[in-house]
C-alpha cells in the first residue's frame, strides 16, 4: 500500500487522502513524482524500494512504515515548516532557461566534491583573464570548507535522519557583482541560478555555461508561466526521513 497526498485537485472532496497501490519500483517513483509532494508516509517491505522512492523523491518530511511521527531534533521543524519559506518566481521560459534546465539536471547528478573542483577550475580561470585582485580568490578559499548539513537522531523505536537539499534552480537579483561567495555556494550545493539585473547590465558568464555550471545571466526579469524560487537567506532545504527498520524487517 502507498499513501500519498492528492495529485490531482480533489476541492469538491476537501480531507480525502488518495491511497495508491503499485507493483514496481518504476511504478512507485513515478507516483511520487507526480506532484509537489511536501509529506509522504510510505509503506513498503523491501528495503531497496525505500532505498529508491527516498531518492527520488523530494518530498521534505517521508515516513517510512509509519505516519505523523515527529519526534527529534529540532531541526526537525525546518522540514515540517519549509513550505512558509518558499517564495516562487513565474518567469518567461525560452531556450536559454531551457538549456539551464538540462544544465541543472546534470549538475545535480555531481557530489559535492565534484561540484567544487568544476568551480575551482572556473574560478581559475576568472581571476587569470579578469580578476586578478585577492576578491575572487577569497571566494574560491572559502569555497573549500563548505559542506551539506546533516543529523542523524536514534530512539528506541525509530530513527530520524536529516539532510540538507539543494532548493532547485533560483532567481537572483544581480547587485555589482555576479561571482558573490553567496551565489557560488549556492552554485556548490547544487543549485542553478538565473541572474537578473534591474539596470540591464551585460554580465558574461560564459566560461560557468562552457565548464557545465547552471548560472545564466538574463537581464531583466520577464513575467511567465515558468516557475523558479526566489531567492531567499537560505539556498539550502532540510530534508528528514524517518523509519522504523524492526517493522520493515518484520513486514
Amino acid at each position: 500500500m502507498f499513501l500519498i497526498d492528492p495529485v490531482v485537485p480533489t476541492e469538491e472532496q476537501p480531507g480525502v487522502v488518495p491511497v495508491e497501490a503499485y507493483r514496481t519500483a518504476k511504478e512507485m517513483i513515478s507516483l511520487v513524482q507526480q506532484d509537489r509532494t511536501r509529506y509522504l508516509s510510505l509503506w513498503a517491505n523491501g528495503v531497496a524500494e525505500v532505498n529508491e522512492v527516498t531518492h527520488a523523491t523530494r518530498a521534505p518530511v517521508l515516513w517510512v512504515n509509519s505516519i505523523a511521527d515527529f519526534r527529534g531534533p529540532p531541526q526537525v521543524s525546518e522540514a515540517v515548516y519549509s513550505h512558509i519559506f518558499d517564495q516562487e518566481l513565474s518567469i518567461k521560459k525560452d531556450a536559454q532557461i531551457a538549456k539551464l534546465i538540462n544544465l541543472s539536471q546534470s549538475w545535480s547528478k555531481l557530489d559535492l566534491n565534484s561540484r567544487r573542483d568544476v568551480l575551482n577550475g572556473v574560478l581559475d580561470i576568472v581571476i587569470e583573464k579578469y580578476d586578478p585582485s585577492s576578491f575572487t580568490k577569497d571566494v574560491k578559499y572559502a569555497l573549500t570548507d563548505c559542506t551539506m548539513k546533516s543529523f542523524f537522531d536514534v530512539g528506541q523505536d525509530y530513527v530520524c535522519m536529516g539532510i540538507s537539499q539543494a532548493l532547485g534552480i533560483l532567481g537572483v537579483y544581480y547587485e555589482g557583482n555576479a561571482i558573490t561567495l553567496e551565489n557560488m555556494k549556492s552554485l556548490l550545493r547544487g543549485n542553478a541560478l538565473i541572474l537578473y539585473d534591474r539596470r540591464a547590465n551585460n554580465v558574461s558568464l560564459e566560461e560557468f555555461e562552457n565548464a557545465g555550471v547552471p548560472y545564466i545571466y538574463v537581464g531583466k526579469h520577464e513575467e511567465g508561466d515558468f516557475k523558479v524560487i526566489r531567492s531567499s537567506l537560505s539556498d539550502t532545504r532540510t530534508r528528514v526521513v524517518w523509519s522504523n527498520m524492526g517493522t520493515i524487517f518484520a513486514n
